[in-house]
C-alpha cells in the first residue's frame, strides 16, 4: 500500500493538475470560480480550526483537494469570445509588442507578440492578446527583435483547423500556447515605435545568447555542426535541418539536441566539481550553494526558460539547498513541487510534449534505475559505469516510450547503443563548448578548444547517422490511442510494484491491464481489417484520392503532387498511420489501366470500380465526351476546374454525391457549390469544407472540419 502522507507535494500536484484538465475540457465560468474560491478558502481555514484532530484527516484532505481543483480550473486561460473575434477581423491599427525572437521563413519573418489596442474606444475594450504575425521580408523587417514595440495596420484571422483526417492540428497547438489569431503584415503596414519594452531580463539573456552564437559561428564550422552546437549548448534548435532531426530522432538521441535536465545536470556536475574546494566551513558551503544555484539559473535564462530546463533548474535548486542544509528530501516530492510551480506559472505547460516527456523520463529513471542497478553491478569500475549509462537510458525510455509513440509514432530500436556513446560525447561537447565561449578571445587557446569541439560534434553526428542508417533502426508508423497510453503506464506501474512489493493486488492490476491492452489492440486490428473507404484529401492545388481496403490502399495523385513527397507525406501520412497502412501504393491519376486484386479495384482511364462502388473522375480530358455516355455512378469527382454543367451531370449519372476536389480553384468551387444548392444537387467541396472520408461499408460520410 502506498503511504500517501509521505508525498504531500505529489498529492497537491495531482489535485491541481486534475483541476487544469477539468478547466480545459469544460466551459466552467472562471468568474464563478473566482467567487467560489475565497468561500472555499474560508471553509478550509474554518475546518482546520474546528476539526484539527487526526481523525478528521480525510475531511482535511477532501477540502484541500477541492480547493486545489478549483484553483486549477481558475488558472486555465479564458477562451476567445465572439466579440473579440469580430473586433480582430476588422482592418485597423494596433500596437504589437514582440515577445519572442523572430523566426525567418522562406518569404516572411514569423513573429509572436502581444497585441494592444490604440485606445479602448477604438477597439471596444480589446484586452492584450497573444498573436502570430508574418512580416513581409525586407531590410527593415530583418532588424525586428525581441522587445520591440511596433504600430501595425492589419486585419487578423482565426487559425484554420486541419483540413485532412488526423493531420497535425496547428490550430490546437497554437491555442495551447494562447495564440488564436494570425495576420500578414505588408511592407508599408508597420513602423517601429520603441525598443526594449519587454522583460529586461529575457531581453539581455537573448542578446547574450545571440552574442554567444556569433562566437561559435565566427570560425570555420559546417552548417550541420553549427546547428548541433547551437542546439546542444544554447537551446537554439530552430536552425536544425530535417535530415539532422530525423537522424537523431531515429537513433533515439533527440533528447541531446533539446536542452533539458541532461544538460542542466552536466552543467551542475561540472561546476560542482570546480567549486569542490568550498567545503572547509559553513560559510564556504553557503557560498558554493548560492554559486551553483546562480549558475544553473543563468544557464536556464540563456536557453530561454524552456519547461524542461525550468523543471530541472527548480528540482536541482531544491536538491542543492537540501544537501547544503544536510536534509535529504523525497525525490518524488521535489519533482511534484517543481511541476506544481511550473503549472502555477503557466497551466498550459501540461499540454507541452516536452514537459510531459521530461517528467516521464525523470520519473522513469528514479523509479526503475534503483531496481535494475541493484541487480546489475560489476566489480570493474569502467564496466559498472557503462552499465549505469545503459540502465539510465533504459529507464528513461521505459518512462517515455508510450508518450513518444502517441505523438511521434516511432520507436528507436538501437537507443541503448546510441546513448552509450552520445551521452559521453554530449558531456565533453558541453564542457569544452563553454570553455571555448569563456576563452574565445584568446586566440591560441580558443583555436585548440574550437578544434576539439568541432571534431567531437562531427564524431557524434557521424555516429548518430550510422546508427540511424542500420537496418530496422526505427519502428515506424506505430499507433497508440490515449486510452492505450494510460493502460501502458498502469501496466508499467503494476509490474514495478509487483516486483517491489510482491503483492497479489499489484499483480492483479498488471494482469487486468494487460488483458485490456490486448483487447484494445485486437479491436483496432479488427477495425482496420474491415475498413473500406473512399477519401478525397484537401491538398491545395492538387488532387489526392485514396481507396482503402483493409490494410491495403491505392492513392491517385496528380503529377505535381507526385513530385512533392514531403507535401504528400504531411497531408496524407498521418491518416495512413491511423489506418495501419504500412506500404501505401501511389500512382498518378492519368495512368491508363490498373487492376489491384487485394483492393478489388479496377481502373480504366478515369473510370474506377472499387468493389460494387462506381466512381468517375471528371476533368478536362473527358468532360467534352460525357454527353455521349450514360450510366449510374455512386460518386463523381470533379477536378482541375473541369468545364461541366453540374445539373447535366446530376441528371445523366444520378450520383449519390458530387465531390469537388482540391485541384479546383476556390472561386470555381464556390460557384459550383452555389449551383448545387440552387438545384438541390448533393455536392461536397473539399476546398470549402476539408477532406471527405466515406465509409463504403455503411455509406456514411465524415468531413474533417
Amino acid at each position: 500500500m502506498i503511504r500517501w502522507h509521505q508525498f504531500p507535494y505529489v498529492r497537491i500536484a495531482i489535485f491541481y493538475v486534475a483541476g487544469i484538465f477539468i478547466g480545459l475540457k469544460t466551459n466552467v465560468n472562471s468568474h464563478l470560480i473566482l467567487y467560489i474560491l475565497p468561500i472555499a478558502f474560508g471553509m478550509l481555514l474554518f475546518i482546520f480550526r474546528k476539526l484539527s484532530a487526526y481523525k478528521y484527516r480525510l475531511t482535511h484532505g477532501f477540502f484541500i483537494g477541492a480547493f486545489l481543483i478549483l484553483l486549477g480550473i481558475l488558472m486555465v486561460p479564458d477562451r476567445i469570445n465572439s466579440e473579440e473575434l469580430d473586433s480582430m477581423t476588422q482592418n485597423q491599427d494596433y500596437f504589437l509588442l514582440i515577445t519572442e525572437n523572430p523566426a525567418e521563413t522562406n518569404k516572411t519573418y514569423k513573429i509572436i507578440g502581444r497585441l494592444y489596442p490604440l485606445s479602448p474606444s477604438e477597439n471596444k475594450g480589446l484586452k492584450p492578446i497573444k498573436t502570430i504575425t508574418y512580416f513581409a521580408k525586407d531590410s527593415l523587417a530583418s532588424n525586428i527583435s525581441y522587445g520591440d514595440l511596433l504600430k501595425i495596420h492589419a486585419s487578423f484571422s482565426a487559425i484554420a483547423p486541419p483540413k485532412n483526417p488526423h493531420e497535425f492540428n496547428y490550430k490546437k497547438y497554437l491555442e495551447n500556447h494562447g495564440i488564436f489569431f494570425q495576420a500578414y503584415i505588408h511592407h508599408d503596414s508597420w513602423r517601429l515605435i520603441d525598443r526594449k519594452q519587454a522583460n529586461p531580463l529575457k531581453y539581455y539573456a537573448l542578446k547574450l545568447r545571440s552574442f554567444l552564437l556569433k562566437a561559435i559561428q565566427s570560425k570555420k564550422i559546417t552548417k550541420a555542426e553549427f546547428a548541433v552546437a547551437a542546439a546542444i549548448l544554447l537551446g537554439q534548435d530552430e536552425i536544425l535541418d530535417d535530415e539532422t532531426r530525423q537522424d537523431y530522432a531515429g537513433a533515439g538521441a533527440m533528447h541531446v539536441l533539446c536542452v533539458s535536465g541532461l544538460h542542466v545536470g552536466i552543467i551542475y556536475l561540472a561546476f560542482n566539481a570546480l567549486l569542490g574546494f568550498l567545503k572547509r566551513n559553513r560559510i564556504q558551503e553557503l557560498i558554493k550553494m548560492l554559486c551553483l544555484i546562480f549558475i544553473i539559473w543563468c544557464y536556464a535564462m540563456i536557453t530561454g526558460f524552456s519547461p524542461s530546463v525550468l523543471r530541472a533548474s527548480i528540482m536541482l535548486s531544491f536538491i542543492i539547498i537540501g544537501n547544503s542544509l544536510n536534509k535529504k528530501g523525497n525525490i518524488y516530492n521535489s519533482i511534484a513541487a517543481s511541476a506544481f510551480l511550473l503549472l502555477l506559472i503557466n497551466p498550459m505547460n501540461i499540454l507541452e510534449v516536452g514537459f510531459q516527456l521530461s517528467y516521464a523520463a525523470v520519473i522513469g529513471i528514479i523509479s526503475i534505475y534503483p531496481i535494475l542497478k541493484k541487480h546489475l553491478t560489476h566489480p570493474n569500475q569502467i564496466i559498472d559505469k557503462i552499465l549505469s549509462i545503459l540502465i539510465v537510458s533504459l529507464a528513461a525510455q521505459i518512462g517515455t516510450f508510450p508518450i513518444a509513440i502517441f505523438y511521434f509514432h516511432q520507436f528507436p530500436v538501437y537507443f541503448l547503443f546510441t546513448n552509450l556513446l552520445v551521452i559521453a560525447l554530449a558531456t565533453f561537447i558541453i564542457n569544452i563548448g563553454f570553455l571555448y565561449l569563456l576563452f574565445h578571445q584568446l586566440n591560441y587557446l580558443s583555436d585548440g578548444l574550437y578544434f576539439v569541439f568541432c571534431k567531437l560534434i562531427y564524431g557524434m553526428n557521424t555516429y548518430v547517422n550510422f546508427i540511424e542508417s542500420l537496418p530496422f533502426s526505427t519502428l515506424q508508423s506505430l499507433m497508440l490511442s490515449l486510452t492505450e497510453v494510460v493502460l501502458l503506464y498502469l501496466l508499467i506501474v503494476g509490474i514495478i510494484q509487483s516486483f517491489l512489493k510482491k503483492s497479489k493486488s499489484w499483480m492483479l492490476l498488471g494482469t487486468l491491464t494487460m488483458l485490456l491492452l490486448i483487447s484494445s489492440f485486437s479491436i483496432s486490428q479488427f477495425r482496420h481489417f474491415n475498413q473500406q473507404k473512399l477519401i478525397v484529401y484537401q491538398v491545395a492545388g492538387s488532387s489526392a484520392i485514396e481507396f482503402q481496403f483493409g490494410k491495403n490502399n491505392l492513392v491517385l495523385v496528380d503529377s505535381d503532387l507526385r513530385q512533392q513527397p514531403q507535401k504528400m507525406s504531411y497531408h496524407l501520412n498521418p491518416n495512413w498511420i491511423y489506418s495501419n497502412i504500412k506500404n501505401p501504393e501511389i500512382m498518378e491519376i492519368n495512368e491508363m489501366e490498373l487492376k489491384m486484386n487485394p483492393l478489388s479495384l479496377i481502373k480504366h482511364k478515369n473510370l474506377i470500380f472499387f468493389g460494387p462502388t462506381k466512381i468517375l473522375i471528371v476533368d478536362d480530358t473527358n468532360s467534352k465526351i460525357l454527353s455521349g455516355f450514360q450510366s449510374d455512378f455512386d460518386y463523381l469527382i470533379i477536378s482541375n476546374n473541369a468545364r461541366i454543367d453540374l445539373q447535366f451531370l446530376s441528371e445523366r449519372f444520378k450520383p449519390d454525391l458530387i465531390i469537388l476536389d482540391s485541384s479546383n480553384s476556390k472561386s470555381y468551387a464556390e460557384e459550383k457549390y452555389r449551383t448545387a444548392i440552387k438545384y438541390n444537387i448533393p455536392c461536397y467541396s473539399v476546398n470549402l469544407s476539408g477532406a471527405i472520408e466515406i465509409n463504403l461499408n455503411s455509406k456514411t460520410q465524415r468531413k474533417t472540419t
